[in-house]
């Protein structure tokens, strides 16, 4: 199969978390509703524990969305399973694994955040990890790599080549640069073609000028209709919402797919 990765001629309608207003965000459950939507990528995000094995959490703790407690890499896999998600409370913290075998066999493309420790340290080797496994997999190029600590991404590139690297901007830096023009010349400085950005720094006249610029531009915390419609609207190249619903059937309504 052929996945929907990077067309040009409409926005790409990413899963946020497998669509965490809609299921239990990072699970199995999500993933497979994201499947049933139609969207063209899922995006989640990896961390690793303590024994060398992926997993597809947010948080670098567990307080938040599981019944456990404590950092994810200092648990053990055998530990982590045992442990059930908040929202749904049947769903367990998914492997890696576990979600490439549920989307290889569809046209969906991945969109894997890799995460930082709690204090914004990257994990030794975890790029080297994630590499290897999308290369034995033959998920390589139809995974997007993106993250907030772009030097992960450049230890990624040293290693594989996936479809493609996103440049994360907190809207903080976003503003100090002094919006798209700044930004955007940082991303690309940083050896990236691709940058995203909170809905809530975009617009229009930004949009126009990051393609000027020669820079795929995509939007995340898409959450509300109007953000969605903006969006859509706006023509970002990709965007991540925690309502892939409601995006596929406005992007249906104004381009037709």
């Amino acid at each position: 199969m052929v996945p929907r990765i990077s067309p040009e001629s409409w926005p790409l309608v990413v899963a946020h978390r497998g669509g965490a207003a809609l299921w239990a965000e990072n699970s199995i459950t999500a993933f497979r509703g994201a499947v049933g939507l139609g969207v063209d990528l899922i995006e989640f995000d990896v961390h690793p524990t303590r024994d060398g094995k992926i997993v597809v959490i947010h948080d670098p703790t567990l307080e938040r969305t599981t019944t456990g407690a404590g950092a994810v890499a200092d648990h053990e896999w055998s530990e982590l399973e045992k442990l059930r998600l908040k929202e749904g409370g049947h769903d367990r913290i998914p492997l890696f694994d576990e979600v490439i075998d549920l989307i290889k066999p569809t046209p969906l493309g991945l969109r894997m955040e890799i995460k930082t420790r709690a204090d914004a340290t990257p994990y030794p080797g975890l790029e080297a990890m994630l590499a290897e496994r999308l290369e034995a997999t033959g998920m390589l190029g139809r995974t997007v790599v993106t993250s907030f600590a772009w030097e992960t991404l450049k230890t990624f590139g040293a290693l594989a080549e996936p479809a493609g690297f996103i440049a994360l901007v907190k809207r903080g830096i976003f503003d100090d640069a002094g919006g798209i023009e700044g930004a955007g010349k940082m991303v690309s400085a940083g050896g990236f073609a691709e940058m995203g950005a909170p809905i809530s720094c975009l617009g229009a006249d930004s949009v126009a000028r990051a393609r000027d610029l020669g820079l795929r531009l995509g939007a995340f915390s898409v959450r509300k209709r109007a953000d969605i419609e903006n969006a859509l609207k706006w023509g970002v190249n990709v965007f991540t919402t925690d309502r892939p619903d409601l995006a596929m059937t406005l992007r249906r309504r104004l381009y037709g797919v």
